[in-house]
């Protein structure tokens, strides 16, 4: 499958059940998901219904199964007094889907929120809080408190909510989970650096513009109606300089007939004045 038309041969649901039966029997397969982060989506979301991932879908005009999973990005228990909202982490089954969610958001619990593509992070190691290597092939002694540089327990099992201390910096300004910790950043950008794909704002598929590193932030029709009626079509509203090039041009082409008929003909019937022309006259000198 190391070619586009494996890839493509693939993707046809009577081909994968050839090639299961031919592995083995019994033998199924599963989609590849993409993981995408909601930021600030409000806490009266009921994420532990399963009727509220049918609500998203309809809110967002999605086809059934296209978001496989919702939950917390911060548990229950770590989060502050008077807290009104939290990020989600999505787990979206197509990857044309997840983009065009990237792009104009998602409605949850009525409320249209940012969505992003969630980002591999480097290596971190949660038992000695080192990088480049996972917890089950560290060869520290004991585990390290990634709150603090105690040891003997995890993390999750310590009481000691006050100090602070980063194990990579060698410094108490902040942990060693800390997002924004020196070390950290480092180690991200040299990801980043070594998987160019991570700095992309999009899932990278067949189409072209999902090969952009930025976002077009250029003004969509909404997508969402609270009624759940019918969601109207996105329409790019851009300015198309050749296009009003060669309108202006046609207009001057036309300028020898000043009667009412043949401005109409260019510039429709609200049009009043004509626009502004800029006349550039060359002169040779033999």
């Amino acid at each position: 499958m190391d070619s586009n038309y494996g890839a493509g041969w693939t993707r046809t649901q009577a081909n994968i059940d050839k090639l299961c039966t031919a592995i083995r029997e019994q033998v199924t397969t599963k989609k590849q998901s993409y993981n995408l982060i909601t930021k600030f989506a409000p806490l009266t979301a009921t994420l532990e219904h399963k009727s509220f991932l049918n609500e998203v879908h309809k809110a967002n005009n999605l086809d059934p199964g296209t978001i496989s999973s919702m939950c917390w990005l911060k548990p229950l228990h770590c989060r502050t007094k008077g807290q009104v909202c939290s990020h989600i982490m999505l787990k979206v089954t197509d990857g044309t889907e997840a983009n065009h969610m990237i792009v104009p958001g998602i409605y949850v619990a009525n409320k249209k929120i940012t969505v992003k593509k969630c980002r591999v992070d480097p290596m971190q190691c949660l038992k000695c809080q080192g990088y480049n290597h996972f917890a089950k092939e560290c060869v520290a002694k004991s585990n390290t408190y990634g709150h603090y540089r105690d040891q003997g327990h995890w993390t999750s099992n310590c009481t000691n909510t006050t100090k602070v201390h980063c194990i990579s910096c060698n410094t108490d300004d902040h942990p060693s989970y800390f997002r924004e910790c020196p070390t950290f950043l480092k180690k991200a950008a040299n990801k980043n650096n070594i998987t160019p794909k991570n700095n992309l704002p999009f899932i990278q598929t067949e189409e072209a513009w999902t090969c952009n590193n930025k976002i077009d932030n250029r003004k969509r029709t909404p997508n969402y109606n609270p009624d759940h009626q019918q969601a109207p079509a996105i329409v790019y509203q851009q300015r198309n300089q050749k296009a009003r090039y060669q309108q202006r041009q046609e207009y001057q082409d036309n300028q020898h007939t000043h009667n009412e008929e043949g401005y109409q003909q260019v510039w429709g019937k609200t049009a009043t004045n004509p626009p502004p022309l800029t006349l550039i006259h060359r002169c040779c000198n033999h």
